[in-house]
């Protein structure tokens, strides 16, 4: 901070605040029992602190209370990580296996040319992070022959399948699909990136020139949204994680007082596995566990254990013993005669209403113009709603069932046939364009197979 002149100011320390505080009180009151001649409170306190006019100004006039420590302000640049969001992750992931089709030599400079020339990743980084963001994809170190390789994480494979086949069998009994999601919007218009889904890195930097941030929960498929169905409300959390102003009690309620009464037919609804839709019948045991809970726990289920067990023991004779995870939601959506399907993680791409959060986005931000106004904002978001016709979401849903078909033709295709890893060779790249290097050998080969390999960890 500089001073008109140009010299640099320094901003007081707490201390010196109060100070001049605790001194300006002292000659007020010393002025009122007569003590003191009258003069200027702050000519006064100046001269005692020998400080500037303009600087007990600016402060001798606070509560002693509100007074704020000062700290440096670092201008931070946001990681390239947090501008990549799930459905870019799965731009990604269709690049790698798409390079893999067509026979491809696939090696960490040329997967980085790919992703940097796809407008829907926004990616600009390099190597490092580029591995980054596939560990954060699924992706996990192992070794192979001897080598360290980046694997697709063999849960993640399998959960994918299971959708995919799930999915095609559904869609041949004519099953009415409902697709649902969170999503959110500024006031403004700022930002078209939609709510990534089970990630524990879904954050988003908020712009105090965007305005107010509003949450959206809605839900629709081929013929539309459903209905008066949507849950719009502006966000009361000031955390970069958006993902706190959700709750399991606040889903749960719209699941069933809004959603499920206005589908007038048996549904199968797909949704993600974020935190707040998958909250638990039963708890669970974990190492946190006392030794109380987990004998508790053992005798629900009608598990022996010695009565003079350690914690060790009791806790893994419970997780050996874990019953089938069973979420509340799914409780909620069954009983009401429905099927649930839950998205595998990292592919939000097979969700339509992603597209369909888009292109809601680009009609607010064309239309909501310079007043944002509770009622205003939410009248333009509703119209943003409505001009998604049930025509365009048909579209959009024929586009995914399109996706969900190729996934699934090169899942049988690529199990029918005894096919190598990719290796990408780390080797051959340029590090010029690195923003940060790490202690990885460059020569360690970078191993992504093919999903549905046996003995490959996919």
């Amino acid at each position: 901070m500089r001073s008109r002149s140009g010299r640099k100011v320094h901003p007081c320390s707490r201390q010196r605040q109060e100070d001049i505080i605790s001194v300006a009180r002292k000659i007020e009151e010393m002025q009122r029992e007569g003590r003191l001649e009258a003069g200027s409170v702050l000519m006064l306190t100046a001269e005692l602190l020998n400080l500037s006019k303009n600087t007990v100004l600016k402060y001798y006039k606070q509560n002693i209370h509100e007074l704020r420590t000062p700290r440096k302000k670092r201008s931070r640049k946001a990681p390239v990580i947090d501008k990549v969001d799930d459905f870019g992750k799965g731009v990604i992931r269709k690049i790698i296996y798409g390079m893999c089709e067509k026979g491809e030599h696939v090696t960490l400079d040329s997967l980085i040319v790919e992703v940097r020339k796809n407008e829907d990743v926004g990616f600009s980084g390099g190597r490092t992070t580029l591995r980054k963001l596939l560990l954060e994809m699924g992706f996990s170190w192992e070794k192979t022959d001897n080598r360290r390789a980046l694997i697709e994480r063999a849960d993640i494979s399998a959960h994918r399948i299971e959708y995919l086949r799930q999915y095609k069998n559904l869609k041949d009994v004519d099953s009415n699909f409902v697709f649902l999601d969170e999503t959110w919007f500024f006031s403004k218009g700022y930002a078209t990136k939609t709510w990534q889904d089970s990630s524990s890195f879904s954050c988003v930097r908020k712009n105090l020139s965007e305005g107010q941030r509003y949450i959206v929960l809605h839900a629709g498929g081929k013929k539309g949204f459903v209905d008066d169905a949507d849950l719009v409300f502006p966000s009361q959390n000031s955390s970069e994680e958006y993902h706190g102003t959700m709750n399991g009690e606040m889903f749960e309620e719209w699941m069933e007082n809004t959603l499920l009464p206005k589908l007038d037919e048996p549904s199968v609804i797909v949704l993600d596995n974020a935190s707040y839709h998958s909250a638990h019948l039963e708890r669970l045991p974990t190492r946190k566990w006392t030794k109380l809970q987990l004998k508790n726990f053992l005798e629900n289920h009608n598990i022996p254990f010695r009565a003079d067990s350690l914690h060790q023991e009791l806790f893994a004779l419970a997780s050996s013993n874990k019953p089938e995870k069973l979420y509340r939601v799914d409780n909620i959506i069954n009983a009401a005669g429905h099927t649930v399907l839950r998205l595998p993680p990292y592919h939000c791409h097979y969700n339509p209403i992603e597209m369909v959060w888009n292109d809601c986005k680009r009609y607010y931000k064309t239309h909501v113009g310079s007043q944002f106004d509770r009622a205003h904002v939410k009248q333009v978001w509703h119209d943003a709603l409505h001009q998604v016709t049930a025509e365009k979401w048909e579209n959009y849903v024929k586009h995914t069932e399109k996706i969900v078909e190729e996934d699934w033709n090169r899942e049988v295709k690529w199990d029918s046939i005894n096919v190598e890893p990719i290796i990408i060779n780390l080797g051959e790249e340029n590090s010029s364009d690195e923003e940060n290097e790490d202690n990885e050998d460059d020569t360690e080969p970078l191993a992504i197979p093919l999903p549905g390999q046996s003995g490959e960890g996919c």
